[in-house]
């Protein structure tokens, strides 16, 4: 048995090395036929492994819903546009089943940061956050994505290595729009020797420098032959910007327009203005049923609002996302439209108050 067994270890080692030897020869005829009998040979193979990874896919798509999912659904503050994209959030991901942690950052990063860990820690599979800053939140979600969980940016492109997608309101575009109609309203209640108006301008670099320059340029981009920005502040909170916009109208008693580059500044302006009893127009990007209530009072203070619609952005969101970790087709790049309220539709602004409020 033995010797039996070393005769067809020989053979097999001389089969090897004549067909190396041939393989070595310049005239390599006989090598080309080798390799054309073999390649038929592994052809019908790959038929049947596409087949069962077809079979596969299906059964990854067949997910239905998100039951025994645990979603985020994360905001930068409590204003009134946030609370209404984080509702839209929540209930979009409570639809398809899934266990929804709604939390919001109060404008600070640490907070952001723990609020993160703690979903973490609670099984987190899917986020959409609207963050701190694109900077300042990469470590926190970068954790989150090694971890497994799919992320879907609001307002700030997170990059392709941290999210599967994002959505936006268009910033730029709506100060755009907002200042066209700026712009004919200060040519038709402005005299023309009165021009450039005197503007002072309040954004909120502090919480997301990025959209209030793009929300302040595109405003700008319309009407900067007709104004001349004498002082510029930065407060969003209309419990704060009240005092801001005080102290303003202190110092810069010849103001004669404002820009807000959003509701917290607007409305805290607003009532800096009515406290001491003074008349200067506004314009903002903004839109909650308070910014409503204010186009409405028609008192010649915030003349127009471009606002975003927090509900189609949230459910946007938070659909895509879910048909991500569904399996199905979703979109990477959303963006929705917005709603424009101005003192010359009054009654347009009453309904939208009447339908959202």
């Amino acid at each position: 048995m033995m010797k039996k067994l070393v005769v067809l270890l020989l053979c097999a080692v001389l089969a090897i090395g004549l067909v190396a030897c041939a393989n070595d020869e310049p005239a390599p005829e006989p090598a080309p036929e080798t390799e054309v009998e073999a390649t038929p040979e592994p052809a019908p193979e790959p038929e049947p492994e596409e087949e069962v990874e077809d079979d596969e896919t299906e059964e990854v798509v067949a997910r239905d819903n998100l039951e025994g999912l645990t979603m985020g659904a994360f905001v930068v503050i409590e204003d009134q546009f946030q609370r209404a994209l984080q509702l839209a959030m929540v209930e979009t991901f409570e639809y398809f089943g899934a266990n929804v942690i709604a939390e919001n950052a109060a404008s600070q990063l640490d907070i952001e940061v723990t609020n993160i860990h703690n979903a973490l820690a609670a099984g987190l599979d899917g986020l959409a956050i609207f963050p701190v800053d694109a900077v300042g939140s990469e470590t926190a979600l970068r954790e989150a994505v090694d971890q497994g969980v799919a992320i879907f940016g609001i307002n700030v492109n997170l990059g392709d290595d941290l999210q599967v997608g994002w959505g936006q309101s268009d910033q730029y575009g709506k100060g755009v729009e907002v200042g066209a109609y700026a712009r004919e309203w200060l040519l038709a209640n402005f005299e023309e020797d009165e021009f450039p108006l005197r503007m002072a301008v309040m954004q909120f670099h502090g919480l997301n420098t990025t959209m209030s320059d793009n929300r302040t340029n595109g405003f700008m981009s319309q009407v900067y032959d007709l104004v001349e920005v004498i002082a510029e502040f930065d407060d969003w909170m209309a419990d704060t910007a009240v005092n801001t916009a005080a102290d303003a109208l202190v110092a810069f008693p010849d103001i004669q327009v404002w820009w807000w580059a959003n509701e917290g500044a607007a409305v805290g302006s607003v009532n800096a203005q009515r406290a001491a009893g003074l008349t200067i127009p506004g314009f903002t990007i903004a839109m909650s049923p308070q910014i409503a209530q204010m186009i409405m009072a028609d008192d010649g203070n915030l003349i127009a609002a471009n606002g975003q619609n927090p509900q189609a952005l949230g459910h946007a969101v938070a659909y895509n996302l879910a048909m991500y970790l569904m399996g199905r087709d979703f979109q990477t790049f959303i963006e929705t439209g917005g709603i424009m309220l101005t003192t010359s539709d009054t009654a347009g602004a009453e309904a939208w108050y009447n339908e959202n409020s």
